[in-house]
């Protein structure tokens, strides 16, 4: 299924194809290039996807033959209509001119096996992790509380007006507070068996220096000497990380999908090269990653993995010493990632090459520093 778009925001052009979706899927692009919009515009169609598939087989044929000669019309209208306005919290007449086209592959088609495209897409959850989850995770009682408070006064009163007041935030932080209220259903859950994975493999504690847990329906922080504190008094990494975390110890399964808005917020260079090595690991256990980025870090670390990835067996065991390499868990396919530039206002797909892929966004602009500190070193030279 590969859907390709016009004035989506600022970008003027571009195209996804669904069934091309990798374990990693990165978005690069400078800022006010369209990150969020495209982040935003692939969770809206897979939400879709997955409502559609809570369907019973038979309906969702018919709903399918529906759409007529020209297979997903009725479907992105109704993107352009209804479901963007409403995951981006909007007025419809921002995307009056935006064009939706959808093209399914031979194999997508519906004739033979109307089952085929649906299930081929294995989505068991979508989940987001929006650029605004540090301030969320402290406010998720009150903003929810807001919400239904505003439902209530349009149940008794039918004012329609009250509708544009429910939030102000797009659906994604929208489902993000939801899901931070639900702690009831953690708190005696099971931790998931990709958690426990994590535990046993990965030491995923050393990111945050500790664990977060649920106590008495509030998300608390426990540091390694067990000091527990509440979200107001903790790093803005940890109040960063938070949801991730949960989500990965009471839901996470293979065959989701999550989106991670600015991958590095709040995370210092160390810890931004953690949290690649935990999304690299988790994609091999069945999580899709679409992360959107700045950071130069976050490019490189995933280059070094590529690389690694094609000469492990050269490397010797010093070296897998001095930097603390998982021989076994570190290694990342080069065909297990997609790279998006966000440029000249459409979407550039990125080629490998020998050495990973050029991030030429991020590497001109460490060379002009570079550059500067160079002269500057030599001006002071001078004197």
């Amino acid at each position: 299924m590969i859907i390709k778009f016009k004035n989506l925001g600022p970008i003027e052009n571009g195209e996804i194809d669904l069934n091309d979706l990798k374990g990693i899927n990165l978005i690069i692009g400078k800022n006010n290039t369209g990150k969020t919009y495209l982040s935003n515009f692939i969770y809206t169609v897979l939400r879709n996807i997955r409502i559609e598939r809570m369907l019973k087989i038979d309906d969702l044929s018919k709903k399918m033959r529906s759409m007529g000669k020209r297979e997903g019309d009725n479907f992105s209208d109704e993107l352009c209509e209804t479901d963007l306005p409403f995951v981006f919290h909007t007025n419809k007449k921002c995307f009056e001119n935006t064009e939706i086209n959808i093209e399914f592959d031979e194999k997508d088609k519906f004739t033979e096996n109307e089952k085929y495209f649906l299930e081929n897409i294995e989505i068991n959850n979508t989940c987001f992790f929006p650029a605004e989850r540090s301030g969320a995770i402290l406010f998720y009682n009150q903003l929810l509380e807001n919400r239904n408070n505003i439902l209530r006064q349009l149940e008794l009163s039918q004012d329609i007006n009250l509708l544009k007041d429910i939030s102000r935030y797009s659906e994604p932080v929208n489902e993000y507070i939801i899901r931070l209220n639900k702690l009831e259903e953690y708190e005696n859950k099971e931790e998931t068996e990709i958690y426990r994975n994590l535990v046993k493999n990965i030491n995923i504690q050393n990111i945050i220096e500790g664990e977060i847990i649920i106590r008495s329906n509030q998300i608390i922080y426990k540091n390694e000497n067990d000091l527990k504190l509440n979200m107001g008094l903790v790093s803005s990494t940890v109040k960063t990380l938070a949801g991730f975390f949960l989500y990965l110890k009471f839901q996470a399964q293979k065959g989701d999908i999550v989106f991670i808005d600015e991958i590095e917020l709040n995370l210092h260079p160390e810890n931004q090269r953690k949290i690649m090595k935990l999304i690299n690991y988790l994609s091999k256990q069945g999580i899709k990653f679409i992360i959107s980025t700045h950071s130069p870090v976050i490019t490189q670390e995933m280059n070094n993995m590529i690389m690694f990835e094609k000469c492990k067996d050269k490397i010797d065991d010093e070296i897998i010493k001095e930097y603390s390499i998982d021989r076994q868990n570190y290694g990342l396919r080069q065909e297990d990632v997609n790279i998006y530039f966000l440029n000249n206002k459409t979407i550039e797909q990125a080629e490998f090459g020998e050495d990973g892929v050029i991030t030429e966004t991020f590497n001109e602009v460490l060379g002009e520093i570079d550059n500067l500190y160079q002269e500057l070193l030599f001006a002071m030279e001078e004197e």
